[in-house]
C-alpha cells in the first residue's frame, strides 16, 4: 500500500489548533504508534511537523555536546529533551520539516539500513525540488550538501514498527546549531535550503508549503508492502 501522509495538527483534537507540536508533551507520532499497535490504524502512516525551537537528546547522549552553559539557555528558554530516538543531540525549530514515519517494517519488507536510506532519498529529493544538490557522506547519516549537514535522521524500532524520524532544514534559523556539536560532531556546519538557495543566487522560492507538498509526493509514491 501507499504510505498515508497526515498532518499532524489534525491527529488528535486536543491538538487541532497548534501552529508547532512542542515536544515535551504527549506527541502525535505516540498516540499514531499505540494506535497502530492496536490494529487501529491499517496503513503506515507519515506526520508531518514542525517543533518549536528545542535541543532533543538521543540514546547516544548528547548533553556532553552542548556548547553553552545551562543559564545561557534557560535565559533563552532553550529546553533540552531527552527522546528515545537513535542519534545524539539536535536542534529542532520553526523552519525546519520534522517527518514521523510509522511503518510496520516487517510487513513491509524493510530492514533498518533499507529503511533509513529511504529517508534519506526523500530528503534528497526534496532538495532537489529547490536546485539544491545534496547527498550522503560516510561520516554520518543524514543528508549533506558539500561539507555541511542539510539534514538528519533518528530512529527507534518498537515491534518492528518505526518510530521518530528525518527532520530537513528548510528556511529555519541555524543560529542555535552553533550552541551545540550537532549530531555529536564538533565542527559541522549546518545548512539549510534556503540558505544553499541564496548562495547560488537561484531564483527559487523557498518555502515551508512547497517543501510539505514535496514530501507528500515523495512518500504517496513509496510502495510499502
Amino acid at each position: 500500500s501507499q504510505l498515508a501522509v497526515l498532518n499532524a495538527n489534525y491527529i488528535k483534537e486536543s491538538l487541532k489548533n497548534d501552529l508547532f507540536l512542542p515536544y515535551d508533551r504527549p506527541c502525535m507520532h505516540e498516540c499514531v504508534f499505540t494506535d497502530k499497535n492496536q490494529s487501529e490504524y491499517k496503513e503506515n502512516v507519515i506526520l508531518m511537523v514542525e517543533h518549536p525551537p528545542v535541543f532533543t537528546v538521543g540514546k547516544r547522549g548528547g548533553k556532553e555536546n552542548l556548547v553553552k552553559s545551562e543559564t545561557f539557555l534557560k535565559a533563552e528558554n532553550m529546553p533540552v529533551i531527552q527522546t528515545g530516538r537513535g542519534g545524539n543531540i539536535t536542534f529542532h525549530g520553526p523552519g525546519q520539516l520534522v517527518a514521523y514515519p510509522i511503518v510496520n517494517l516487517r510487513q513491509a519488507g524493510k530492514g533498518i539500513p533499507e529503511f533509513v536510506y529511504l529517508l534519506e532519498s526523500v530528503m534528497i529529493e526534496i532538495a532537489a525540488g529547490f536546485k539544491v544538490k545534496a547527498d550522503r557522506d560516510k561520516r554520518n547519516h543524514g543528508i549533506w550538501v558539500d561539507k555541511k549537514k542539510i539534514g538528519s535522521v533518528g530512529l527507534t524500532i518498537r515491534r518492528n514498527i518505526s518510530f521518530h524520524g528525518l527532520a530537513l532544514n528548510v528556511n529555519m534559523d541555524l543560529a542555535p546549531f552553533s550552541w551545540i556539536h550537532p549530531c555529536g560532531m564538533p565542527g559541522v556546519e549546518m545548512t539549510s535550503i534556503e540558505k544553499e538557495v541564496l548562495k547560488s543566487g537561484i531564483n527559487v522560492s523557498v518555502t515551508m508549503e512547497k517543501a510539505k507538498q514535496k514530501m507528500s509526493e515523495c512518500f504517496e509514491n513509496l510502495e510499502i508492502n
